[in-house]
């Protein structure tokens, strides 16, 4: 019978166990509260601020989407190994994918703001055959804070600068499909440091209503990630496969502003 995905020099992330691991059944889970604890601790400093000076601080929302690139590159290193050795089980490359976005923060007087914000970013790769197909669904969370200034206050037309820095979070899959066999489903974890930085502005159809458009360098690397019930994620050297997002991006996306918290 053939193997679903022929293993024959370099390998990388699936390859290393054999068919039948890769059919046995998964441990239990373990969840993790880490990000949520984050963004309770980042939300929490943005609101009491608020609260303790009341003065002319205006809240704002931004609901975005938009794309980047992605270095990848001890992934795409072993990605382009397994392909050539295995020329009937091809690999896409990971160098891009799409993202959905959304944020809160208020706005002082002097036109600085302070935030915080998620991003999901996406990225897929996928081998098969006719004894069936393993997929990798690399999608990771990113939970940032950030500060940014403009030169016009929200309700005008102006350019913005910002930094912000968080946590990413691996929150994919690997998906294996090896009929007859029932489809399987193993969560992917791992968490590594961001940061970011960006420039961008702001076009207001009416004081409350407005268009945000940002591009930005974002560097957030994940060293080391596991799959549930088979462990962590290694190149055919046995290290570690660093999920790497670092990359440039852009995002835009509709901005919608509150009255000042001392109107």
């Amino acid at each position: 019978m053939e193997r679903p995905l022929p293993v024959r020099g370099p390998v990388w992330l699936l390859l290393a166990p054999t068919a039948a691991r890769l059919l046995a059944s998964a441990g239990p889970r373990k969840g993790t509260y880490m990000s949520k604890r984050i963004l309770l601790v980042v939300l929490a400093g943005l609101v009491i601020p608020v609260c303790v000076h009341a003065g002319g601080e205006m809240p704002w929302l931004v609901v975005n989407t938009g794309g980047g690139h992605y270095a990848m590159s001890a992934l795409n290193n072993e990605i382009d190994a397994f392909n050539a050795a295995n020329p009937g089980s091809v690999y896409d490359r990971v160098t891009k994918g799409p993202s959905l976005a959304g944020a809160v923060g208020y706005e002082l007087p002097n036109q600085w703001s302070f935030g915080v914000g998620v991003d999901r970013l996406y990225a897929d790769t996928k081998a098969s055959n006719s004894s069936g197909s393993i997929e990798y669904n690399l999608n990771a969370n990113c939970w940032r804070t950030f500060a940014e200034y403009a030169i016009q206050g929200i309700g005008r037309p102006s350019l913005r600068a910002g930094i912000g820095f968080g946590v990413i979070a691996q929150s994919g899959k690997e998906i294996t499909i090896l009929p007859p066999a029932p489809k399987k489903e193993r969560r992917l974890t791992g968490y590594g440091v961001l940061y970011e930085l960006y420039g961008g502005g702001d076009w207001w159809a009416t004081p409350r209503f407005g268009i945000e458009g940002t591009a930005g360098f974002r560097h957030a690397k994940i060293p080391k990630v596991r799959v549930d019930g088979l462990g962590t994620i290694v190149t055919s050297a046995g290290d570690p496969v660093v999920m790497d997002f670092t990359g440039l991006y852009l995002r835009l996306g509709v901005k919608l502003a509150a009255k000042a918290a001392s109107e």
